[in-house]
């Protein structure tokens, strides 16, 4: 009898904390969006700052996988939660876009850097979000992303920046 009570209590307790977190579990607000701002990279030293228009068309699906189509490529990844509310998502590129994400920044700096060929060592992606305002009919993501690379004339140091804006549409609740 007393190892049954304390079966029966032990499937009580496990029930009530998968309810509770299912409760408190965090809804994506899937959806898709076309978003248009700008987007800033400055590398250096000697090498120059340059701001472009961007628009990026956004899916974001209700499993958290999310994909990207600018002029210049296409990217996905995956998204995580950065708030309680469930407005904000933390996102991150898988592999192959991390790789994209690299290689035109590597353009751009070469660019900047009188076309001596720029190779990035480090990527880092510090900041990475998608933001949905509480009616779900707006979104804005931001995106850093801080590199160290170098030219045959030396090592240097780059920033990005950009913040898009624009209408959401939520394709669930």
């Amino acid at each position: 009898m007393e190892n049954r009570l304390t079966a029966t209590l032990s499937i009580i307790a496990l029930a009530t904390c998968v309810f509770a977190g299912s409760a408190h579990a965090q809804t994506v607000p899937a959806g898709s969006g076309t978003l248009g701002g700008n987007e800033t990279f400055k590398a250096g030293p000697g090498c120059g700052k340059e701001t472009d228009l961007l628009n990026a068309t956004l899916s974001l699906a209700a499993n958290g996988a999310w994909s990207a189509h600018t002029l210049d490529a296409d990217y996905s990844g995956t998204a995580t939660p950065a708030d309680s509310k469930g407005r904000k998502w933390n996102f991150a590129f898988n592999g192959p876009s991390f790789a994209g994400f690299r290689g035109v920044l590597e353009d751009w700096a070469t660019t900047l850097c009188d076309y001596y060929e720029v190779t990035i060592d480090t990527l880092d992606v510090p900041k990475f979000t998608l933001k949905v305002n509480k009616l779900g009919n707006e979104a804005t993501v931001k995106l850093k992303a801080k590199a160290t690379g170098h030219t045959d004339l030396g090592n240097g140091k780059g920033t990005y920046n950009t913040k898009l804006a624009g209408a959401w549409t939520l394709t669930s609740p």
